[in-house]
């Protein structure tokens, strides 16, 4: 087995460890199930009140804190009054979980691409992944804070989807730096601790990173990627 299909096996048997699949089509067909028996006009103007509910709820969110936080203020961002809300949702809890999954998810779909790429080089497939991981942060802010900070708040299946996605993301990191210290790309650091410090520096983003456009992004991304790179050379 060459080096790229052991990667390929270590990307299938970390999803099957975490079971992301399945999760991630429950949690899909969850968001999709709104009022079926509805009219079409009617679903899709619950669609559109509950998007907006669920920005109102990310800015709170990430101002305030889910706990301190109400219902009632969620609302009235909203538009609505406190009785009215919970037409188009069951808890607060609810509206976290939802936004802590919005960020993860693309960004695993994107990551699992890149790192099935027969064509690219472990560096390469690093690059792209920071570009990954950097864009995710900065595009998702607001709500990448949220899913650092606030997990403690999900409970039951909820917070076990929440580990399990943000686990498997990792774990993609990790055996795509380990495959990559195996061929000689990368210098002979321990896999599990280069992924640690590749997330403890680029998660620190969200507490002091301020949208400016995308120049600042592009700024962030190359003077980020140009560190890591060069602490992973050979």
């Amino acid at each position: 087995m060459n080096g790229k299909s052991a990667v390929r096996k270590k990307v299938f048997r970390s999803a099957k460890k975490y079971k992301i699949k399945r999760e991630t089509a429950w949690f899909n067909s969850d968001l999709r199930n709104v009022r079926r028996g509805s009219d079409l006009e009617q679903e899709i103007n619950d669609l559109s009140r509950r998007e907006e509910i669920v920005r109102a709820a990310t800015r709170l969110f990430r101002q305030k804190g889910y706990h301190a936080t109400s219902v009632k203020e969620i609302a009235e961002a909203a538009g609505l009054l406190k009785g009215s809300i919970y037409h188009y949702i069951k808890s607060k809890e609810e509206l976290l979980f939802e936004i802590t999954m919005k960020g993860i998810q693309p960004a695993i779909t994107r990551l699992e691409k890149i790192i099935a790429d027969p064509d690219l080089s472990y560096l390469e497939k690093l690059k792209a992944a920071l570009v990954i991981q950097i864009g995710t942060l900065t595009e998702y802010i607001d709500e990448m804070t949220i899913f650092l900070r606030e997990k403690n708040f999900l409970s039951g299946e909820r917070q076990e989807i929440y580990w399990k996605s943000r686990r498997y993301y990792e774990s993609l990191f990790r055996n795509l730096i380990d495959e990559g210290i195996r061929k000689g790309e990368f210098a002979p650091f321990s896999a599990k601790y280069a992924t640690l410090a590749i997330f403890g520096m680029t998660n620190w983003i969200t507490e002091w990173y301020k949208p400016r456009g995308k120049e600042a992004m592009t700024e962030i991304l190359n003077e980020f990627s140009r560190m890591i790179l060069k602490m992973m050379a050979p």
